[in-house]
């Protein structure tokens, strides 16, 4: 069995992450996986079908805080059925990228074409442990992926988003290629900030 403990560094991210996610996407309501979640077994007729099993794979995951022995191939199946129902919920194809690094240690290629369909579906979510993921698993992306990521990053940042969450994220990274890669990209991110800044102060000495 692969060694779980290399990708240990994702798990609180994910089970997190994906339990509080609150941002519509096409076929899936806003309020969609939390309810599910919350009811789980018993989710109630009235909370659409992909969500319920949405919601029950994401229990699972959950149990990883406590039990890293979990099999995770019901949430697995739960996954690809969700995806059946909802092919562009980006959550469920990052659910499966991150099945995929716990249960080999990495992100295998299967697991790369999963992290590849979420930023095709949803190229500009805010979600930080996808950026985490990412950035955690560097060496392993394409460059099509790697330039998704990027953009990915820099888009949220201009846009205003967490910026004390993307530094933080940079501090958590462990892998080394990833680290240099996030670094280099928050680096270049601030000096464009810094000069905007300047621009703004000669203006407004004028």
């Amino acid at each position: 069995m692969a060694d779980r403990s290399k990708a240990s560094r994702l798990v609180t991210l994910a089970a997190s992450g994906l339990a509080v996610i609150t941002v519509a996407t096409a076929g899936c309501a806003v309020w969609e996986l939390q309810l599910a979640e919350q009811f789980g077994h018993e989710a109630p007729a009235w909370i659409p079908l992909s969500g319920v099993y949405g919601g029950k794979a994401q229990a699972i995951i959950k149990a990883l805080d406590t039990d890293p022995t979990v099999d995770l191939g019901s949430a697995k199946t739960l996954s690809e059925a969700q995806l059946r129902l909802s092919p562009t919920n980006h959550y469920a194809w990052l659910r499966l990228a991150f099945i995929d690094v716990v249960e080999t240690g990495k992100l295998s290629p299967t697991g790369v074409g999963y992290l590849q369909r979420s930023y095709d579906v949803a190229p500009y979510d805010s979600l930080t442990w996808r950026l985490n993921m990412a950035f955690e698993t560097w060496p392993s992306l394409s460059p099509e992926l790697k330039a998704a990521v990027i953009d990915d990053l820099k888009v949220n940042w201009r846009t205003g988003r967490r910026h004390r969450q993307y530094v933080a994220m940079a501090s958590r990274i462990r892998n080394p290629a990833g680290l240099e890669a996030v670094r280099a990209t928050l680096a270049e991110l601030q000096a464009q900030d810094a000069e905007i800044y300047r621009q703004k102060q000669l203006l407004s000495a004028h």
